[in-house]
């Protein structure tokens, strides 16, 4: 009676390290699996964020705050006299805006016919260059990218039109 026993004790040691060396594997294969699975989460998710600034960046040029005028001869265009009270009026209603916007700088500055790095404002304008619009930083600055689309800028007090840059800095 006693070999039969030890036999026993045997083969049911054998099937404890049998299940425990498939659950080892197991738990290596979900390991790896939500590793990748994760990794290409946040790939998605990079890439949605990136698609959703470049929407932002055609919304922002759209804003009534910017746009221009309808009797001038193109809608595709920021009008710089707006532009010039636009951070004022956007600070004062920093509630919708932020909601709008989040966590992201936007700025034009002037391209061409000459570049300028004066910043705008009533006093300085139009012999200036960059026009700050909409700046809300976290307090931690993590990662942050930056994407720009090139714009037609229109000075209605010369009624002419320049290249600039409309620049959105996104923070995570």
């Amino acid at each position: 009676m006693l070999s039969y026993s030890k036999r026993g004790q045997v083969n049911t040691m054998e099937l404890l390290m049998v299940m425990v060396v498939i659950g080892i594997i197991i738990a290596i294969g979900i390991y790896f699996y939500y590793t990748a699975f994760i990794k290409e989460a946040g790939e998605k998710g990079r890439e949605l964020s990136l698609q959703e600034q470049e929407v932002l960046l055609g919304v922002i040029g759209k804003l009534p705050e910017v746009q221009c005028s309808t009797d001038t001869r193109t809608e595709n265009c920021i009008d710089t006299s707006k532009l010039v009270n636009a951070r004022d009026v956007i600070k004062n209603n920093m509630g919708y805006y932020s909601v709008m916007f989040g966590f992201k700088t936007v700025r034009v500055e002037l391209v061409y016919p000459s570049k300028n790095n004066i910043e705008c404002d009533e006093n300085k304008y139009p012999d200036c260059g960059i026009f700050n619009i909409y700046e809300n930083k976290p307090k931690t600055e993590g990662d942050k990218f930056v994407i720009s689309a090139l714009i037609s800028l229109y000075y209605p007090h010369d009624k002419t039109y320049k290249v600039g840059n409309l620049v959105l800095e996104a923070y995570r």
